[in-house]
């Protein structure tokens, strides 16, 4: 053999070695990805005495925790043979008063890893739906915030993160290409409590409230599960769903449309011909004959309708001067929370992880190994591939 025949021949093995390299160094990522811990932040929006919202913390145990007075943390762990996973918990009480503290938890670190849970109280329908409005507003431009703020900087990441929320739905989806899509690029789960009290509503009413969150949820990508703690087996489907968005196990299969059942929608499992029309616009069809499907305008006018709004005696309350009332603990007290809150905000800006700046904060302690079991972060972009 030549030695030019040679070279050609040592040329082409060398190629072939240099891919091979790469394709075991692609699967050798892979699988490290696969073996480090789990770290995602679930944030919680409710009110505790109405809406049981301590079923985010049902994780591995029943045990009802103490009602949260306003951004409060805790976590919940599992455990994959020496694998340990944590997910951050944030719990925003308050209602819809408190809600700009979002900031403070969600920023371009772990937007990637977020899940945003929003807990409503099915027993007063008039305030859910404004509260779900107000939540899904707050959230959709905080989410906006922090991935303009990633694609400035040339970051790859909210790309992804939209592809994969899009990813949900399937490209034959028949809803997919209509203006009232507006889906979230992070996962959003709204939990319907209290569905004992709701199941005993009107028919009529218990409906048009059903369709209209399904509706709300459909079009914000997001999925939709109904439960109460007194049924174990409800509350085992809203654990499943969590589970699921914390610590990557296997996605709730089940499906339920009835509205006289629970319901349990995950996202990307409903259409516009499923869900209907609002009793105004029943059989409504377009200029060519097809069925014509209702925008939400629609949908709140017929809700405003069946559940009139109870009349808000707040704005009537007058402005009270605390300087006039003055408890030196109260204040200090007041003025020590202030500053830890704005210490969290400059302390997040830095990107300092998570578990020193909760170190830091009175009144906050951390499980000793709660960062994971082997030190490393865990990308949810690297465990489903998206490759960011």
């Amino acid at each position: 053999m030549s030695r030019e025949s040679l070279g050609k021949e040592e040329s082409r093995t060398s190629r072939k070695d240099v891919w091979n390299l790469a394709l075991k160094v692609k699967k050798g990522s892979s699988a490290a990805a696969a073996d480090e811990g789990v770290e995602t932040t679930i944030m919680v929006f409710g009110y505790y005495c109405q809406s049981d919202i301590s079923n985010i913390d049902r994780y591995q145990t029943d045990d009802i925790p103490p009602p949260t007075s306003a951004l409060e943390y805790r976590f919940a762990r599992s455990t994959r043979g020496t694998i340990k996973d944590v997910a951050h918990i944030w719990e925003l009480a308050g209602g819809t008063h408190l809600t700009d503290l979002i900031d403070v938890p969600i920023n371009e670190s772990n937007i990637h890893l977020t899940t945003f849970v929003i807990v409503l109280d099915l027993s007063e329908p008039a305030e859910a739906l404004p509260v779900l409005e107000h939540f899904l507003d707050k959230i959709q431009m905080r989410a906006k915030k922090v991935l303009d703020g990633l694609e400035a900087r040339g970051s790859k990441r909210p790309k992804g993160l939209r592809a994969f929320a899009l990813k949900k739905y399937g490209s034959d989806h028949p809803d997919i290409s209509s203006d009232a899509m507006y889906i979230c690029p992070v996962p959003i789960v709204i939990v319907g409590a209290k569905y004992d009290l709701f199941r005993d509503m009107e028919p009529e009413k218990r409906k048009l409230l059903c369709k209209t969150l399904r509706f709300l949820a459909h079009t914000q990508g997001a999925t939709l599960v109904f439960a109460n703690l007194k049924d174990e087996t409800a509350c085992a489907k809203v654990r499943r769903v969590l589970n699921h968005h914390a610590f990557r196990s296997s996605p709730l299969q089940e499906l339920s449309h009835d509205y006289n059942k629970p319901l349990v929608i995950t996202a990307g499992q409903d259409t516009f011909s499923q869900i209907g029309n609002p009793p105004s616009e029943a059989g409504g069809k377009d200029a060519i004959g097809k069925q014509a499907f209702a925008g939400y305008d629609k949908w709140r006018n017929d809700f405003d309708r069946y559940f009139p709004k109870k009349r808000d005696t707040s704005s009537h309350i007058e402005a009270i001067d605390f300087t006039k009332f003055k408890e030196p603990r109260v204040d200090a007290m007041r003025a020590q929370k202030d500053e830890e809150l704005e210490r969290m905000r400059r302390m997040l800006d830095k990107k300092i992880p998570i578990k020193e700046i909760l170190s830091g904060v009175a009144g906050t302690s951390l499980a000793k190994n709660a960062g994971g079991g082997n030190g490393k972060s865990y990308s949810r972009a690297k465990a489903m591939g998206l490759g960011l």
